[in-house]
């Protein structure tokens, strides 16, 4: 996550339809930087993809984020 209290929202990770691991970030893709996998923004999980688990990235006052899982959404799980 990017080190603005702009990019402060929901984080949802999934595998794509395609099999790619992707980063959606509520407040928009370039609030995730990524080495591996995919970045995308939106709020809902696309249609095909496999839910990994939903995030919550906060700034309080400052600008480390703070993630907080808020839900395991795998399928399996």
């Amino acid at each position: 996550m990017l080190y603005t209290p702009a990019c402060q929202g929901y984080v949802k990770v999934y595998f794509a339809a395609s099999g790619q691991l992707t980063f959606m970030h509520t407040a928009g893709a370039s609030c995730v930087s990524t080495s591996s996998g995919a970045k995308a923004g939106g709020y809902y999980y696309p249609s095909g993809s496999v839910p990994l688990g939903t995030f919550y990235v906060n700034y309080f006052g400052g600008y480390v984020p703070y993630v907080t899982l808020v839900s395991d959404d795998r399928p399996w799980a």
